[in-house]
């Protein structure tokens, strides 16, 4: 592809969307700080000119924001490597969505380029999820520091109000991701299909194989980070059975009295997968 015939549109396009979605997230989750410290300057002064009761109530409530400013500002919501990681995708995603009208154009020619059929597209494929691997570990392991940071100081409750304001961008991303991968990829498998002249039952096939791997490949990067675990225990209504209890994860105040409790359930209720003890 020669620099002139790039589709500056669509590229323009895909940058203000990517700057868009992160504003997005930074107007929802990243001025959390911002709004904390200027409510507890005021509630501060206002401590010191009340008496009684009022003054206890309002001195506890400063205290607990005080430790959301702490738990907001030590582990932002976002940060500017999170920013720059966003921006590296847009490329990915320009490149996917404006190729079929290049596969198109060039077969007409006869002058396909490699970069633009399956071994190319591989290549970019693996660029995109290791720079949104690299996204969801940072922003993941931030968001369970905080979730940890705030169980420890102010108890469950405050941390699943937390971890539920958290599942918003923790589900929404990768589904976007994953969905914006797999329309690309039926694109692109549609007009390669046309110009090698494949039949229907091939395309359909290399699009739901490649499709399920990208999505599987999604859902496996955020399972391996801290904060699935407490996204689970906290917000995830279906789980083994009704008669086995939730564990909850170690970081969140897990006991022995309660993993035994609940092994005894899970071997109960599936003694097929009874583990073997040493």
């Amino acid at each position: 592809m020669k620099f002139s015939s790039i589709d500056w549109p669509a590229v323009v396009a895909v940058a203000v969307s990517v700057l868009g979605l992160i504003a997005t997230f930074y107007t929802a989750f990243g001025s959390t700080a911002r709004r904390l410290r200027s409510d507890l300057t005021t509630d501060v002064k206002l401590v010191a000119e009340l008496d009684g009761d009022v003054k206890g109530d309002l001195q506890k409530s400063v205290t607990d924001r005080s430790y959301r400013l702490v738990a907001a500002t030590r582990y932002p919501s976002l940060t500017w490597y999170d920013a720059a990681l966003a921006i590296l995708l847009a490329p990915v995603f320009w490149l996917l969505f404006s190729t079929p009208g290049e596969l198109r154009a060039l077969a007409e020619q006869d002058a396909v380029e490699p970069i633009l059929l399956g071994p190319g597209q591989s290549i970019v494929l693996i660029y995109a999820f290791v720079t949104y691997a690299a996204l969801v570990r940072s922003w993941s392991r931030r968001a369970a520091a905080r979730v940890v940071y705030i169980y420890q100081r102010l108890g469950d409750d405050e941390a699943r109000a937390l971890v539920r304001l958290l599942a918003f961008p923790a589900y929404l991303a990768p589904g976007i991701f994953s969905l914006a991968l797999a329309f690309s990829v039926l694109l692109n498998v549609k007009e390669i299909t046309e110009v090698y002249s494949w039949p229907l039952g091939a395309a359909v096939l290399i699009t739901t194989v490649i499709s399920g791997i990208l999505i599987w490949f999604t859902i496996r990067i955020a399972s391996h980070e801290d904060l699935s675990a407490y996204l689970r225990f906290y917000t995830d209504v279906l789980h083994a059975g009704a008669d086995i209890p939730r564990l909850r994860p170690v970081e969140l105040g897990q006991t022995e009295e309660e993993l035994a409790r609940y092994q005894e359930a899970f071997d109960r209720r599936f003694p097929g997968r009874r583990r073997t003890k040493k």
